[in-house]
């Protein structure tokens, strides 16, 4: 059962123990950040901005995977990164990136591919994580310093740790009737 609902985005309780530090972020706990980010009323979030795009990090799967078997997909992944896609002028510019190293990036090319032919990507330089735990709030934090005009290679592991009851804390508030 959901404990919070926000646009199209649910999380559970279970969703939300993952914020705990240690925990590995999943498909629903991404999702539901990413919604209530890119949606919310400033300062907390963009106030749905007209020049940015938050897909769904399982749409993006899908579509990277739509034609394997059948559509089955034969994602199988464990790690999260980012792709931003800029307009440059005309051209669409891709930027990926990754608190570990290049793990995903032939995913993210494959995306980018799709989205926008032609599309190079290349890998951006971008804060590391200390531990083995953190990726997913990582891209968040890629993510939020892309959309608020900062550098993502700045995102550092307290960042990260202070994120994680950052997210909880406004989920539990939106929580309270």
């Amino acid at each position: 059962m959901a404990l919070v609902s926000w646009k199209t985005a649910r999380i559970t309780r279970q969703g939300l123990a993952l914020l705990e530090r240690g925990e590995w972020l999943t498909d629903e706990v991404m999702t539901f950040w990413l919604e209530y980010f890119s949606t919310a009323a400033p300062p907390d979030g963009l106030g749905q901005p007209q020049d940015v795009l938050v897909m769904d990090p399982v749409l993006g799967n899908l579509i990277v995977f739509e034609e394997d078997k059948g559509g089955r997909g034969k994602y199988e992944g464990v790690h999260w990164a980012l792709l931003a896609l800029a307009r440059d002028g005309e051209e669409l510019r891709g930027s990926y990136y990754d608190s570990m190293g290049t793990g995903n990036l032939h995913t993210a090319q494959l995306l980018a591919a799709k989205l926008a032919p032609k599309t190079e990507v290349r890998v951006a330089p971008a804060g590391k994580q200390q531990n083995a735990c953190d990726c997913g709030v990582f891209a968040l934090l890629f993510a939020e310093a892309l959309c608020r005009d900062k550098d993502p290679k700045d995102v550092t592991q307290a960042q990260a740790e202070a994120a994680r009851k950052h997210m909880a804390s406004h989920i539990w508030r939106l929580a309270k009737p």
